[in-house]
């Protein structure tokens, strides 16, 4: 008898990056992929004018295990399919290209020249399906693989933090030493301004000295007993 309170097998998680006027096509795609076990998801374009359109999607590029991209004449067209692309690869997620209608090589992104496409025949839709759920399924890393990801997307951001918070304390520590150093100057200022007085009452005297003699330097030159007879 199997146990009741197992664990439900996770499912792959996959974005599908597409157009709008290949949404006829994308729903069915949804529909499939989610009868064939995966949690697959899109983003419906409904962004709000004062919404960040690149913030929701890099969201949900982040948490897939795979991202399939529909090609077509208007999606390699699209600067937003080639910027979800592109975020894709920058996160080393998986990229799995899936023709929805055909297009010229020289018209495709390099980017996706250099995977392998799977055709998706209209008039047997069930079988290129299959060929992708068996593609999805590949290679088992790809459950592992972007939570890779975004364990480097966490530590990306915190390293961030760190280095912003150092600068901070570095720039405080200056502050400090700036601020010890002033306020030694201060408590030095008085002390020096009393020695500075000193040396000047000092020199003041010894000039005052000078001058004495000076005025009376005849006086000083006679004799002693010629200075006593006077008196």
């Amino acid at each position: 008898m199997a146990d009741a309170t197992a664990a439900e097998p996770v499912k792959l998680k996959v974005f599908i990056s597409y157009v709008r006027k290949d949404e006829d096509f994308v729903q069915d795609l949804l529909a499939g992929l989610e009868l064939a076990g995966f949690e697959p998801y899109l983003d419906k374009h409904d962004i709000a004018v004062d919404e960040d359109w690149e913030a929701r999607p890099a969201r949900l590029i982040e948490a897939a295990d795979t991202v399939v991209f529909v090609i077509s004449p208007d999606a390699v067209a699209s600067e937003r399919c080639a910027w979800e692309v592109e975020r894709t690869i920058d996160l080393k997620k998986r990229l799995l290209p899936i023709v929805c209608r055909r297009v010229e090589e020289a018209q495709l992104p390099p980017r996706l020249k250099q995977l392998n496409y799977i055709f998706f025949d209209h008039t047997n839709f069930g079988a290129s399906l299959e060929v992708l759920a068996d593609a999805l399924r590949t290679d088992i890393w790809v459950r592992k693989h972007p939570r890779i990801g975004e364990v480097a997307l966490r530590w990306e951001a915190r390293e961030r933090v760190e280095r912003h918070v150092g600068a901070i304390i570095a720039t405080a520590a200056r502050e400090n030493a700036a601020r010890a150093a002033q306020e030694k100057r201060d408590r030095a200022a008085p002390r020096n301004s009393r020695r500075a007085l000193a040396w000047s009452a000092g020199l003041t005297a010894l000039l005052a000295f000078g001058v004495v003699a000076w005025w009376h330097q005849d006086t000083l030159k006679e004799p002693y007993w010629q200075i006593m007879a006077r008196h």
